[in-house]
């Protein structure tokens, strides 16, 4: 596991234990909001508006945890 991984993976996991609410950004520009209930290497399942979303990392510009 590199560098970034770990990184990574311990803001995941911080993210998916505190149940946070989060807002995504897309490389594309489009704006997710919601909670992340799971993710592995390659993507995150989004829950938002009572259904869950699934989104691949290399889609994702940022994360931003809401305060």
């Amino acid at each position: 596991m590199n560098f970034e991984s770990k990184i990574e993976t311990a803001f995941l996991t911080s993210l998916l234990n505190n149940k946070a609410k989060v807002i995504i950004y897309l490389i594309n520009g489009v704006k997710l909001d919601g909670k992340i209930i799971d993710y592995d290497m390659n993507c995150l399942i989004l829950e938002r508006f009572d259904h869950s979303q699934l989104v691949f990392l290399h889609a994702i510009a940022t994360i931003c945890p809401v305060r």
